[in-house]
């Protein structure tokens, strides 16, 4: 859950935040035209995953399921 007042860490402290997406490579377009630094398409058996992290320091892992999963 993401949200104010849900826990007391510190930001920045999150590591590793995981989402589905849909495409993989348009969520790495969009990142990228609205300024976030952004890592090329990790392309992985399970998965292909864009990996950044926002101005607090939290990472995140946006990951789009292989095809038939």
């Amino acid at each position: 859950m993401l949200g104010v007042g849900i826990t007391e860490m510190e930001p920045g402290s999150q590591k590793g935040i995981q989402i589905v997406v849909p495409n993989a490579d348009e969520a790495r377009r969009h990142l990228l035209d609205h300024g976030v630094q952004v890592e090329p398409v990790d392309e992985q058996e399970w998965g292909r995953f864009v990996y950044f992290a926002d101005p607090d320091g939290t990472t995140w892992a946006l990951q789009e399921l292989p095809k038939g999963d």
